[in-house]
């Protein structure tokens, strides 16, 4: 099922609802400071793990769009530890603001996030995949995991 927003278009929209909600329902700081600056962390780590999974595409000369029909199966670099690099990078990314940010509230929209990537998105994307590559995405689909 394709759909009419784009997983960079979700990360955006819930990046700002995470900060919208935290200013304008900051319902419980479940993370104070100093404590909660190790979002800077997983906000770090999610944006290099996008960054290298994007190269790692773009490098093996395959599409970086979501629903296309990738001409290669990439099985390298950080495909090699989970089968959605950049949606697991994004939410990590989203992960870090919501610790920053310290509140219950920030974190509704991680899960959100996590949710239509998990059950909306990556299952579109895989059927795709087992169309066009059949066997070998099938035994890469049994060899590593979807996140980590």
């Amino acid at each position: 099922m394709k759909s009419n927003i784009k997983p960079d278009g979700y990360f955006l929209l819930l990046l700002s609802l995470s900060v919208l909600f935290h200013f304008v329902f900051p319902i419980l700081q479940i993370i104070p400071q100093p404590y909660s600056y190790f979002g800077i962390v997983f906000l770090v780590t999610g944006f290099i793990v996008v960054y290298i999974s994007n190269k790692i595409l773009t490098e093996q000369k395959t599409s970086i769009q979501p629903f296309e029909t990738p001409d290669k199966l990439v099985s390298n670099g950080t495909f090699r530890y989970s089968r959605n690099p950049i949606y697991l990078g994004m939410t990590l990314a989203l992960l870090g603001i919501s610790v920053l940010l310290g509140s219950l509230t920030a974190f509704l929209p991680t899960s959100i996030f996590w949710g239509i990537m998990n059950f909306k998105i990556i299952p579109s994307e895989e059927k795709i995949l087992e169309k066009t590559f059949g066997n070998s995405f099938t035994a890469y689909k049994s060899n590593v995991r979807r996140w980590i």
